[in-house]
């Protein structure tokens, strides 16, 4: 293991990455398939490119968004991401599709012993691979190509490019059972090492793409939901935004009229792993035994100076507090007051 593989390996433990079995009983290992570009070469090369360009390069990005449990609700979602036939959907082999086609695709997924109606287990993963608008929508496409058939060999899928909002994203639904019987059961680990894995099928289409956590970025906020995103963007036509905006912005107004916080228990935690990890990377920077490259050591250094000079180094419901305190002391203000008395000698 060379210097590099031990800083890096240092840098996923510290930060939180620390990888678990993801192997319950009856599920399938998850670690990568080898390939050429997995070679010790490619991947030291791959994570100091990671390095270096951490919270500068576009963040690759997968999600489950949610999964079905019987050919029913397969065939259902298969007609959501192919918008019932309008929208090119493809095969494994990579083949586009008709109806009739997709129906007979199911029918293949369906003598894997999937039930028609009414299952108790997840029988397909509901997936979502997307970047920033920009991105070269044919790359994109040709990077997901690349990663389900080397990560999904063995598993039936079907997939379809959507190009209809800002950010360019590829669905695509695998069956969970493979043809051996083993069943995929992705755990938090497992999608950040296939987030790493994209990052890499993107960057060999000449995309520019990285795979971190928030925090190893120094970012304590979250970002913007895709789904939340997509629904926020429709709601200039429709006119209704999602649930979780709604619901967000009511507790911001009522915790600012009523001069409180919106209570987050985990608050505490996230300003520990905050420190914690800003500590590991000044030890990194320290180190006479680095292995690192200047270009590397100056983006962590920028990735801890901009951390702490920055509201990114409050939590929502510290800077929530900090306008209420404002709000606070405006409103006890002199001039505030003057204004105040003004009205009622009006009335």
């Amino acid at each position: 293991m060379n210097k590099d593989d031990v800083l890096y390996k240092f840098i996923d433990v510290q930060v939180g990455r620390r990888v678990k079995s993801a192997n319950p009983m009856g599920a399938i290992n998850l670690k990568p398939n080898k390939s050429s570009s997995n070679s010790a070469g490619a991947v030291t090369a791959n994570r100091n490119y990671t390095l270096s360009n951490m919270g500068k390069s576009p963040e690759a990005m997968i999600k489950i968004s949610g999964s079905s449990k019987d050919m029913s609700k397969i065939s259902s979602h298969i007609s959501y991401i192919s918008r019932n036939g309008e929208i090119d959907i493809k095969n494994k082999e990579g083949e586009s599709l008709n109806k009739e086609d997709v129906k007979s695709e199911l029918s293949a997924w369906s003598n894997l012993g999937i039930a028609d109606d009414n299952g108790s287990k997840r029988e397909a993963l509901h997936m979502v691979f997307s970047m920033p608008e920009g991105t070269n929508p044919q790359g994109l496409l040709k990077a997901v190509e690349n990663f389900a058939e080397q990560e999904f060999t063995n598993n039936n899928y079907m997939y379809a490019q959507h190009l209809d909002t800002k950010h360019p994203h590829v669905h695509l639904c695998v069956s969970v059972r493979d043809m051996q019987g083993n069943r995929l059961n992705p755990r938090k680990a497992d999608i950040g090492n296939w987030r790493k894995i994209f990052a890499q099928k993107l960057r060999e289409q000449g995309i520019d793409a990285v795979a971190t956590t928030r925090q190893q970025r120094m970012k304590v906020h979250k970002g913007y939901d895709q789904t939340v995103r997509h629904i926020d963007e429709k709601s200039k036509k429709t006119g209704t935004l999602s649930k979780v905006t709604i619901n967000r912005l009511k507790e911001i107004n009522t915790a600012i009229n009523n001069l409180t916080g919106v209570s987050n228990p985990h608050d505490e935690k996230i300003k520990k792993t905050m420190a914690r990890i800003s500590v590991n990377y000044k030890k990194i920077i320290d180190s006479k035994n680095h292995g690192l490259d200047e270009n590397t050591l100056k983006n962590l250094k920028e990735l801890l100076d901009s951390y702490k000079t920055s509201d990114n180094f409050l939590t929502r419901n510290e800077l929530l507090l900090a306008k209420i305190e404002e709000k606070t002391r405006l409103k006890d203000s002199p001039v505030n007051k003057d204004k105040e008395r003004g009205k009622d000698h009006d009335r």
